[in-house]
């Protein structure tokens, strides 16, 4: 039920306005039980819609926050932000070379709205995991 559930939303276009997109895509590979091609053959034709990208980097963008203590108690007054991206195991839900490709794309254009925003933090986020694969 709940695979089919996901694919009238992949057919309807409410997938993508899900708020867990990263988990169902997951959920459909997992309960399709055919080692992801069917997921892979929808996020690969959501590639041609430059939204779809913003919004898969809007959902594989993840966050954390830290304090420090420092010396004596103190520490950093305001607690700082981590962006980071989260692409391990992405292979199994999506061509990750072609959805690199596409994020390189959409950043290069520098739009300076939301939509651009959130593609440069995510591409920025991906390029520090490539240096530091435990940031």
């Amino acid at each position: 039920m709940t695979l089919n559930r996901i694919r009238a939303a992949s057919q309807s276009g409410e997938l993508l306005k899900a708020r867990r997109l990263a988990r169902l895509l997951f959920d459909w590979r997992d309960l399709a039980k055919d080692d992801g091609a069917e997921v892979k053959a929808w996020t690969a034709e959501q590639f041609k819609n430059d939204a779809a990208i913003v919004t898969f980097a809007r959902a594989f963008t993840t966050y954390s926050w830290s304090q420090g203590m420092g010396m004596s108690g103190l520490g950093d007054i305001v607690a700082k932000r981590h962006t980071r991206a989260g692409v391990d195991s992405l292979d199994k839900v999506l061509d990750l070379a072609a959805f690199r490709s596409r994020v390189e794309e959409l950043d290069a254009r520098n739009a300076t709205d939301d939509d651009g925003a959130a593609i440069h933090e995510f591409l920025e986020a991906w390029r520090r995991r490539d240096k530091n694969p435990r940031d």
